[in-house]
Formats: C-alpha cells, structure tokens, sequence
C-alpha cells in the first residue's frame, strides 16, 4: 500500500494532491495525468497544449514495492516527453522517490511526499488483453507478449494472489 503527495503550479496557483492506494481513480491502479477530466485524476487547463490529453501514469509496482511513472504517449508517432529527474521516460517505467520531479511539457510535478506500508493482503493491479491473458500493470500501453494485441485501453484487474 502507498500514499503519494504530488505538488504542482499552473498559471493561476499551486496545486497539492495526495493519493493512496485506497482512493478511487479514474482507473483502478493507475493515477493518470493531462488535460482530459474525464480520463485523469491530475488535470491540467485544456488550453496547455504542451501536455497531452492523457500524458502519463503514476502506478504501483507491488513485486518492487515502488511507485512509477509511465509515458502514456509513446505509441504515438511522436511521442510527448515526460521527463523524470532530468532524464527522459518514452518506453520504461521511471521509478519515483519523494523529491522526484516530473516535467510534462511547461509544468514540473514534484514528489513532496511516499509512504508506503506494510500489508499482509496487498492488492496488486494488473491488465487483462481482450483474449484474457492477465499482464503485469507495466503492460499497459504495450502489446500482449501472448497474443500481439494492443493493451492500451485494457481492462484493469487485480492480480490473482500467488
């Protein structure tokens, strides 16, 4: 289990959001970032065209025990940057620590704050292609290494226990 407080500035004022694990997001497992409300749970103005409607993905990678982030632009032609401590997230996963700062376009979202705590009963997200095969959460956004499909609108799952 974890709790994120991630920190950010628009044109107008600062922002602050802290997430955990228990809260419900737009999608199971994944803290989204961009312009669209309808798919993020940190939304930037629709006008800043320098992040994407859906950008990128906070998620939690159980095994490791860590928070991500992931480029949810990097199946497009041309890819938008997420830059993550000054180097650049496009197909792996960047890991986050608190001081971490993730740039998207003209903004910086500082990592002010990582709890995470020790669970007997730890749920862990994955995805589930449209043939069934059930991934990692790292998947999202590739294809299934089983049948070829495209995971990027994948149905969220919680991983069955080992």
């Amino acid at each position: 289990m974890y709790k994120i407080s991630l920190e950010w500035f628009d044109s107008v004022r600062s922002h602050t959001r802290t997430i955990s694990a228990e809260d419900k997001t737009k999608e199971n497992g994944l803290i989204t970032i961009g312009r669209d409300e309808n798919l993020c749970d940190i939304i930037f103005p629709i006008n800043e065209t320098t992040v994407s409607r859906s950008h990128a993905a906070i998620f939690y990678d159980g095994k490791q025990k860590k928070l991500f982030v992931k480029n949810l632009t990097r199946n497009k032609t041309t890819p938008n940057p997420v830059i993550v401590d000054a180097k650049s997230v496009i197909l792996e996963a960047a890991p986050l620590k608190i001081g971490s700062i993730i740039k998207l376009g003209k903004f910086s979202i500082n990592v002010i704050q990582i709890e995470f705590t020790a669970a007997g009963d730890e749920q862990v997200y994955g995805v589930r292609c449209i043939n069934g095969h059930l991934l990692p959460y790292d998947h999202i956004g590739d294809f299934c290494p089983y049948c070829g499909v495209s995971l990027q609108a994948s149905e969220t799952v919680l991983m069955p226990r080992a």
